[in-house]
Order: C-alpha cells, then sequence, then structure tokens
C-alpha cells in the first residue's frame, strides 16, 4: 500500500502544494528578506505558469460570474461610473474580456496572476507601505507581472491593480511630516515608475472613465501636493443604507476577496472633509493652487507619468521601434528632401532656431518639403525640449484635406464663361428723366422768367450762333464715326480681349511662414519680446544665432539626453577551471567548447542591433543616440561561427528596451583587447592578481588594464568594446560633462559557469576595465576600488544536470538591498531564465538610482544644457531701453506684421 501512495506522488502533484505553500508563507512572513525571497520565487511561478501555457497554446477559461457582483466590485455609488462604462467604454472592442478572478483557482497563469496580485497590494497598502526594501520589491514584482501575457487577461484584476498603485501613492504622500525621508519619496518614486508600466502595458484602462479619474488625481497630488476634488463615494458609502446590503453581499462573495472591500472601507473611512470639498464643486485651476509637492522627486515622477500618458500610452512602440521614443528627423534628414537646397546645417543652415518660455528650442524651416506640392505656407518645425525631439510639417490651408483637389485647384483661374449669341429680343427704349404726367402741367409765369435763346439774340449776334451750331453738329458728327469705327474693331477683335480681360493676380510662392507659425501660436507679441525688470530670466522668446559655430554642437548635445533609463550588462563564458581573464575573453570567439544553452540565454536576453545604425543605448557612450546617415554606414562582413563575441560592442549588442528602460548586452572578446594593444597602450598585459590585490607599476596617464584600482579617475576611459575609430563630432559631443545624465557608476556582470565552485576565482579586477562605457568620468565615484567594493554585481549562472539552472548573486549592497526577481540560491528554468536575468538586471540599476544622491532627472540635465547655451547663441531682437518714438514705431511695426 506504501508503494502504491508513493508512485502517486509526481512533480505535477507537488505543483499545486508549492503554490500553497508560497502563497500561505507569503501572508504571515514578517522579515523583509524572506518577503523579498518569497517575492521572487511567486515571480517565477507565475512566469514560469504563463510562458509554458503560451507555448503549449493552451487557453483557460474561467467560470463566468454575474455582471452584477462584478459592478458591486467597483460599484461607488448608484450610479457606478463602471455600469455606465460597461455599456459605453471600447473595453468590449478589444481582445479585454470582463473576467471576475476565481481566488481558489490557481492551477493556471490566469487564476495565480490574480492570486499574486490580490496577495501583494493589499499588504503594500498596509504592512509593506514604512518598509522601503519590502515596497521596492512589491513594486518590481508588479512590473513583472504587468509585462506578462496572460490569455485571456484578466482585466478586472489589471484594474484594480492599478487602482491599488494610485491609493499607495496617495496614502504615501498624505502621511504626516515627520514621516517623510529620502526611503519614503523613493518608494512613491518607484510606484509612479510601475504604474507608467501597467498603463502603457494595458493602454485600454484608461479608456474606462473611473481609471482615467484616478490616474488623473494620482498625477495632481504628485506635481501640486493637493487634489482639486474629492469623489463623493467617500461619504456616500458610510451614510447611505441603500448600498450596504450590497456591500456586505460583496463580502461574502467568493468571486471577489474580501480584502477588495476592506482597503476600500479603510480608505473612505479615513476621508472626513466631504462637506468642504464636495465633487459638484468646480475644480481648482492650476493658476489658483499652492505648488506645494512632497519633494522634486515626486513632481518629476508625477510629470513623467503625465508625459507617459499623453506621448506613449497607446503609441508605444513609436513606428521607429522600441529603440528611441523620440522623432529620428533631425536637421540633416530634413535638408536632404527640401526643394532646391542641399546644404547642411554646417554651412549655415536654413533653420531659423527660437527658444519658446525658457524651455523649448523651435528650429524652423520655411522651405517645403520635396513630398509636399501645394503652394501653401508651409514650416517644418523640429522641437526639442525636456520632452525629446520632435518633428511637424504645417500648413496654412483655407480648406480641409478631405475635399477633393489640392489647394491649386482653389488657387487656379476658372477662366470666364464663352460668350452667347442668342440673347433675347433688344428692345431700344429711351428712358425718361420724369414720368410723362410732368408734360401735361400746365407752365406758370415763374417758369418763364428765364428766357429762351432766340429771345436774347439780336440779328448781329445770330451769325456767331449759326457757326457755333455748326460746330456742335460737325464734332457730333465725328464722335459718331469714331463710335462706329471702335465698335467695328472691337467685333473684329477675337474673344476674349487680352487688353481689357480681367486677370487674378499671381499664385504667391514665398511666404513669412515662420512670422505666421510664431503669431498664430501666440509667441510673437510685445509682451514675448520684452525682458522681465525683476527677474534674470530671458524673454518668452529669444532668437538663437545661427551663424554662432557652436550651435550645431549643442544641439546635438541636447539630443544625446535621454528620457529613460540606460544599462549595461556585460557577459562572460567561464570554462571549467579558469581563473584567468584571457582565457575568459578567449572562450567566446569560437562556438567549439561553449554549451549550446549559453547561445540560446543570450539570444533571450535582447535582439541583435547594428551599434553603427542603432539610435538607442549601445553600452558605451561614443556610439549611443545617435541618428546614422546611409554614407556614414562602413559595411563590415559579419563574423560567423562565433561564441558570443559577434555581441562585443564593435558591430552588434544584444538590446532590450521599453517605455522607461534600455539594455545593452555586451560579450566583451579576446578582440577587444588586441584592439587596445593596436591602439599604441603599453604593455597592456592582464592582471592574474584577484579583486582584493591591487596591481601597480603602471602610470596614471596609461590606458592599460593594470591600472591601479586607487586611479582617480580623471580621464575619460576608453573601452575596449567601443569602436576606437569612433567620429570626431561624436567625441567632441560627449565632451562636454554637461550633456551626461549623472548617476551611479553600477556594473552588473552575468558569467556562465561550467562548474559552480569557479565563482569564487573569479577574475572581478581584471574583467572591470574591459567594461567601460563612458560615462565613468560623469559618475560621482572618485576610485575604481570605491566601485569594485560598492557597486558591481555579479549574477552567477551554472546549468544543471536536469535541465535547470542554478542562480548565485553577489555584490555589496547598501541600505536597499539586492533587486529581485532573482534571488541567491533560486533554481530556474530553461524558458524564464533570460527574462529573470533581465527583469533583475534592470531592477538593480534602478535600485542604485533611487539610492544614489547624484542622481539627475533627463529633464533638469536637458534645461540646464538649454540654459548653458542660450546666452552664448542668443540674439536681442527687441532692446531693453527705448526712446517713446522708437517704442511707437517698434508697436507700429509690430502691428502690421501681425496682421
Amino acid at each position: 500500500m506504501q508503494c502504491t501512495e508513493v508512485q502517486l506522488i509526481t512533480f505535477i502533484s507537488l505543483k499545486k502544494k508549492i503554490i500553497d505553500l508560497f502563497i500561505g508563507a507569503l501572508r504571515i512572513s514578517s522579515d523583509t528578506t524572506n518577503t523579498q525571497m518569497l517575492l521572487g520565487g511567486l515571480m517565477l511561478l507565475v512566469e514560469d505558469m504563463a510562458v509554458c501555457e503560451a507555448a503549449e497554446q493552451t487557453t483557460f477559461q474561467p467560470h463566468d460570474i454575474s455582471q452584477e457582483s462584478e459592478n458591486q466590485v467597483f460599484s461607488d455609488n448608484s450610479q457606478s461610473s463602471l455600469k455606465t462604462s460597461s455599456s459605453e467604454s471600447s473595453f468590449k472592442e478589444g481582445s479585454y474580456h470582463r473576467l471576475g478572478h476565481q481566488a481558489s483557482d490557481t492551477d493556471s497563469a490566469h487564476g495565480l496572476f490574480g492570486e499574486a496580485v490580490t496577495l501583494i497590494c493589499p499588504r503594500l497598502l498596509s504592512q509593506w507601505k514604512t518598509d522601503l526594501n519590502s515596497a521596492l520589491a512589491a513594486m518590481e514584482i508588479l512590473a513583472g507581472l504587468a509585462k506578462l501575457v496572460i490569455s485571456p487577461p484578466n482585466l478586472l484584476m489589471c484594474k484594480c491593480t492599478v487602482k491599488w498603485i494610485c491609493e499607495f501613492i496617495v496614502q504615501q504622500c498624505n502621511r504626516p511630516a515627520p514621516a517623510h525621508s529620502k526611503d519614503l519619496h523613493s518608494t512613491i518614486v518607484a510606484a509612479f515608475r510601475c504604474l507608467s508600466l501597467w498603463l502603457v502595458e494595458h493602454s485600454r484602462l484608461l479608456y474606462d472613465k473611473e481609471c482615467l479619474h484616478v490616474v488623473q488625481e494620482v498625477v495632481e497630488l504628485g506635481i501640486s501636493g493637493s487634489k482639486s476634488q474629492k469623489p463623493e463615494i467617500q461619504s456616500v458609502l458610510l451614510k447611505d443604507t441603500k448600498i450596504a446590503p450590497s456591500v456586505q453581499k460583496l463580502e461574502r462573495s467568493k468571486s471577489v476577496p474580501s480584502i477588495l472591500y476592506k482597503t476600500f472601507s479603510v480608505r473612505f473611512a479615513k476621508q472626513t472633509s466631504f462637506e468642504s470639498n464636495r465633487a459638484s464643486d468646480p475644480p481648482k485651476y492650476k493658476q489658483d493652487k499652492q505648488r506645494q509637492p512632497a519633494s522634486k522627486r515626486v513632481q518629476e515622477a508625477a510629470e513623467g507619468l503625465l508625459t507617459c500618458i499623453i506621448q506613449h500610452v497607446g503609441a508605444f512602440p513609436p513606428p521607429c521601434g522600441p529603440e528611441s521614443l523620440f522623432s529620428l528627423l533631425d536637421e540633416k534628414s530634413l535638408l536632404k528632401y527640401t526643394k532646391g537646397n542641399s546644404c547642411l546645417p554646417e554651412h549655415g543652415s536654413p533653420f531659423r532656431y527660437y527658444v519658446l518660455e525658457n524651455a523649448i528650442v523651435v528650429g524652423l524651416l520655411e522651405q517645403p518639403l520635396g513630398n509636399i506640392e501645394d503652394l501653401l505656407p508651409t514650416v517644418t518645425a523640429l522641437i526639442r525640449g525636456p520632452f525629446g525631439r520632435h518633428a511637424w510639417v504645417m500648413q496654412l490651408r483655407h480648406s480641409p484635406r478631405i475635399k477633393r483637389g489640392s489647394s491649386k485647384s482653389h488657387l487656379s483661374d476658372p477662366g470666364r464663361p464663352m460668350p452667347v449669341e442668342n440673347v433675347g429680343t433688344h428692345h431700344s427704349v429711351k428712358p425718361r428723366n420724369f414720368p410723362e404726367s410732368v408734360d401735361k402741367v400746365t407752365a406758370t409765369k415763374a417758369e418763364k422768367s428765364i428766357p429762351t435763346l432766340e429771345s436774347l439774340v439780336t440779328d448781329e449776334k445770330r451769325p456767331e450762333l449759326n457757326k457755333l451750331k455748326s460746330f456742335i453738329e460737325k464734332q457730333d458728327q465725328f464722335e459718331s464715326q469714331i463710335g462706329q469705327r471702335k465698335q467695328q474693331e472691337v467685333k473684329s477683335m477675337p474673344f476674349p480681349n487680352q487688353d481689357t480681360e480681367c486677370k487674378p493676380p499671381k499664385i504667391t510662392e514665398e511666404f513669412q511662414a515662420a512670422r505666421l507659425f510664431l503669431s498664430h501660436y501666440g509667441f510673437l507679441s510685445l509682451e514675448a519680446l520684452k525682458e522681465q525688470s525683476n527677474t534674470s530670466l530671458p524673454p518668452s522668446l529669444v532668437t538663437l544665432d545661427t551663424t554662432n559655430p557652436g550651435l550645431t554642437n549643442d544641439l546635438e548635445m541636447l539630443d544625446t539626453i535621454t528620457a529613460r533609463d540606460n544599462d549595461t550588462v556585460h557577459v562572460f563564458y567561464v570554462k571549467s577551471g579558469q581563473r584567468l581573464a584571457q582565457d575568459i575573453l578567449r572562450n567566446v570567439g569560437s562556438q567549439r567548447g561553449i554549451q549550446g544553452q549559453f547561445l540560446e540565454f543570450l539570444h533571450s536576453l535582447g535582439w541583435p542591433v547594428d551599434v553603427q545604425k542603432h539610435a538607442g543605448w549601445t553600452g558605451h557612450i561614443s556610439t549611443s543616440w545617435k541618428i546614422s546617415q546611409p554614407e556614414d554606414i562602413q559595411e563590415n562582413a559579419p563574423r560567423v561561427g562565433t561564441g558570443g563575441s559577434i555581441y562585443d560592442g564593435q558591430q552588434q549588442v544584444l538590446y532590450w528596451a521599453d517605455v522607461s528602460s534600455e539594455v545593452a548586452f555586451i560579450v566583451p572578446s579576446l578582440d577587444n583587447f588586441h584592439r587596445l594593444q593596436n591602439d599604441g597602450h603599453k604593455s597592456p598585459q592582464l592582471s592574474v592578481s584577484t579583486p582584493s590585490e591591487g596591481p601597480g607599476g603602471t602610470k596614471p596617464t596609461t590606458l592599460s588594464l593594470e591600472r591601479p584600482l586607487t586611479e582617480p579617475r580623471n580621464k575619460t576611459m576608453e573601452s575596449p568594446s567601443s569602436p576606437h575609430d569612433a567620429p570626431a563630432f561624436r567625441t567632441r559631443r560627449f565632451g562636454r560633462p554637461s550633456a551626461v545624465t549623472i548617476g551611479p557608476d553600477t556594473k552588473i556582470f552575468v558569467v556562465w559557469l561550467e562548474n559552480f565552485e569557479d565563482h569564487e576565482n573569479f577574475p572581478t579586477g581584471d574583467l572591470l576595465p574591459m567594461t567601460s562605457t563612458g560615462l565613468e568620468q560623469y559618475t560621482a565615484t572618485s576610485s575604481s576600488s570605491m566601485r569594485q567594493d560598492k557597486d558591481i554585481f555579479l549574477i552567477y549562472i551554472h546549468a544543471l544536470q536536469n535541465g535547470l539552472f542554478r542562480i548565485h548573486m553577489e555584490g555589496n549592497t547598501g541600505k536597499i538591498s539586492m533587486a529581485i526577481p532573482l534571488v541567491d540560491g533560486m533554481v530556474v528554468s530553461r524558458r524564464t531564465l533570460g527574462s529573470m536575468v533581465r527583469q533583475t538586471a534592470i531592477n538593480i540599476g534602478r535600485r542604485k538610482r533611487l539610492e544614489s544622491d547624484s542622481q539627475v532627472s533627463s529633464e533638469d540635465n536637458g534645461i540646464r544644457v538649454l540654459h548653458s547655451f542660450i546666452p552664448r547663441c542668443s540674439q536681442v531682437i527687441a532692446p531693453r531701453n527705448k526712446s517713446c518714438a522708437e517704442a511707437k514705431e517698434e508697436s507700429n511695426l509690430m502691428i502690421w506684421f501681425s496682421n
């Protein structure tokens, strides 16, 4: 009997017990370290199950629940916005289905997803909100869950998750002043980033009115520090007895967890100011509110979420791919397609540059592009600001494009109609000045008081009168002859007469499109050109000098500022017993001797990109964030048969990106070391010392792989993984430290071990110089020894014989512990290895940025770069002090220009 029971125990039968064990342990866990380990394991379970179901093409159909119970979940009042959206919103038009959550079903990814969300979010709002590491771990797991593809998607729990994250932000922002600290604000920033990721991955959530309203309120709270309105539900649920039975029914319902009701009840009970601020009250406008955000970091995070909603939700990835969030068009690209112009920006750009509101640079090109045939005022605008670079083409049209025909059809001369010979009967009627009845009136003596000419002419004057009459008759005859002759000439001339025909004016082909653009958008005015007397800020409209030779470099520097976090992960392959760095670098040169699972793992990290053509992060600053022209690309023969060395940063790298992060995975090879030798460095020998030993004997100015660990980083270290023949303009661009977002110098190594014990002898210090990204000179760390001790994180992977992979984590953590979902000692399946490693690497970088005091947001960095070259390249449009006559003349000119 015992043998029979043992035979019934299989790994599949243990799956349910393992899941229940994880969920039960997470519910009662109070230790931070254990909580993070359990969260990482839960993420592994959900993702592995989702990937497995997708591979097997299985579809789980949960039991349907009534629409009434679903509406009760979000029934904030008797007229729920969700109830109306069930018939009005576009949820039903998409792939989402309104499905309930079966709390007892954890045998599928759909059910386990809902169980994980309902397990994490309520604890995040209660016991984890004061624990920094647990809160960050919860946000990392929620961010990972947002990217999972669950079939069918659980929209109800997605909406619950978004509302829970919003509620967490509200609770953290409303905590008393003594509780506000850097750690608290770090959790709020992490929540905003997680929320933006959820909205991008589930963009149809914003079609729901209630969800959109909650998100907008959280954005308003983060930017201004307060809400303009408070929902009326906060007092209705506490006072309206009609809703109480449905709430009790909701709590007893098995289809929805009871924690949902409890969480909302606690939130509603805490709101006591409903009577002073009703939902029916008009909202406070932005100019009437006093801005008091929790901190500048929180305000920037809320502004980033608002920018993400406007630009990327429902539109990511953009048409150019996820490698760039902004337009890939610049001055060089646009000038190639202009009509009759092939000049480049360096040779006198036809663009006119203006600075608007001291924050946005607009480059206006008045020449139409080659694909524009309409002769209309056309302006091409390159808009640069904290939100990136965008290109727009605008036309001033008098008719919509939907009408048939182009603008030429409305501007062309239609011509006059042809004459018609049959004009009808012509009646020759002599017009009268007075009616006929006037002739019948009897003349009076007064009318005869003026004598006639005949009565006054005497016999002596009569010959002169007769002579005058003859002159008049001759002149009348002469004029009649001329009139008849002219009529004959007109009749003999062809129709129409070119001399007398009315012709339309010539169509204007040259416009002052830049002036029209600035005037129509309200930037060209006297107030915009005046400098403020009580501040040092420039006017609202500033013209930049296009003849300044440094303007082009300044604009290129502004374009290098990215809005996403960029991380670099270096991957190494260590054969059994290897300790020398040179041997480790030689392993990836050929496929021989490399485990096939390693190559499969590499391709699961990201997709290959060509360094010369790539517009995103490439792992080194000298080749990143550029727009490559076809004539600048050198075609190189691709290397074949390598063990991963093709991704060493010379030709290709492995790249992955989402809306908030981009990662470059580089596999350093021995070719990098040989290229460094050929560049003329003295004795670039790889050291054999361990990380704790500091090799010496090299000069501080020598760029070798034996650089002392105590050497100050006062010069840019060239990475062997970066092209040695990088263009000169790229070096000039990145030579200015103000163009680089300063942050922590974090090194992340992924090491593939054939023998697990070799992790104890891995030469981290020897391989460290091979992993330069060009950002070391801008970081706050002053020495390599400090960087080696604090900012190096290693993820060791060892393939087991059963097809699973053992994980070992190393890295010194400060106040913020090691990131998840990977934890030390975890065993990962083959199908989730690449995704879990990638998520962990991204989360490590995010945690280090939250911990760093030198991290500067991309918005602030862009504004600082913009302010640095405005005084140097600006032109004075309007003098500050003018006489009355000059001011009057300027006013008249401005009125004329505006019209």
